[in-house]
């Protein structure tokens, strides 16, 4: 997130063309704690992961679904709440163990450049600078936008309970000090 929004400020280019793989790993992970938990197949699992790529990112279970079924009609809300807490650890997890990343961030890389080349339309959590969305500016924070042919084409703003906004908000402040510490 933060390097999204150092190459946004040097590069002169719009904020449309600029964005980072955003919490596309985490969305990953979260999908298939889901998946764990349920049984029922990934592809049929819509979920969203915004905020800060690392411990503050916000797992959006209110908004996953499963073939359309809300989860909170699947699973009660303690296993909803341990999978949160779940997908906001693991990267810690992996991190420590295998020292890095490897593979995913190429498949998210590479699902972000096919929306383009393919004008996809897709809608996935990328790290794009904010101007007012979600009442926040000069920031790059992993956001649902539709991604086709012009790079972030439309950020979507979502409604956020009290809860979520809390996170959102330490998300922000989290990368807000990574990029002023640059």
């Amino acid at each position: 997130d933060p390097m999204t929004h150092i190459v946004y400020k040097v590069s002169g280019f719009g904020r449309n063309r600029i964005c980072g793989m955003g919490n596309m790993l985490d969305l990953s992970r979260f999908k298939q704690f889901i998946h764990e938990a349920t049984g029922y197949s990934r592809d049929s699992i819509q979920a969203l992961v915004i905020g800060e790529h690392g411990e503050n990112m916000l797992p959006l279970a209110r908004f996953t679904s499963v073939s359309g079924i809300p989860l909170s009609s699947i699973l009660p809300q303690s296993k909803l709440e341990e999978i949160v807490k779940s997908t906001r650890e693991v990267a810690a997890k992996v991190i420590e163990l295998k020292g890095a990343t490897v593979h995913a961030p190429g498949n998210a890389i590479s699902t972000i450049v096919g929306a383009i080349l393919r004008d996809e339309k897709l809608v996935i959590p990328v790290a794009t600078p904010l101007d007012g969305e979600y009442g926040y500016s000069d920031v790059s924070i992993g956001v649902p936008a539709i991604i086709g042919r012009n790079g972030v084409e439309k950020i979507i703003e979502l409604e956020l309970d009290s809860e979520e906004k809390k996170w959102f908000s330490k998300g922000i402040d989290s990368v807000k000090t990574a990029i002023s510490g640059l």
